[in-house]
């Protein structure tokens, strides 16, 4: 009886720990579209656009927690320098940046930091 115990427990925290992989996945993938929208400007573009909100119901984060990355993506822009190969004319590469910061151990971080702030509960 306790093998079958041990078997359940087991498989609720697999399963649990994959949707928590899968809510910081979604926040990572928030924080990108954040950081193309902070880095380029267009705000314009995301008024017909969903993806924001789709992220944020799917990562499914306290509030505070979208404004912490936001916080966190405006810091990591403000810090993008502009092309110095003169056959880019001094322009920001505003997806290749954006892309490194995704990929980064800082971003990587500040959502693990954030699964206490879940409106789920992984219990």
């Amino acid at each position: 009886m306790s093998f079958v115990f041990i078997v359940v427990a087991a498989l609720v925290a697999c399963s649990s720990s994959s949707k928590l992989k899968g809510n910081r996945q979604y926040l990572k993938e928030y924080a990108f579209c954040k950081c193309f929208q902070f880095a380029s400007g267009d705000t314009s573009y995301f008024i017909n656009d969903a993806s924001l909100s789709m992220y944020a119901d799917l990562a499914n984060y306290n509030n505070t927690v979208y404004e912490k990355i936001d916080s966190l993506v405006s810091r990591n822009v403000s810090t993008f320098p502009p092309n110095i190969i003169a056959d880019y004319e001094n322009k920001k590469a505003v997806f290749w940046n954006c892309f490194k910061f995704y990929k980064s151990n800082q971003l990587d971080s500040a959502v693990k930091k954030m699964d206490k702030e879940s409106r789920r509960s992984w219990k």
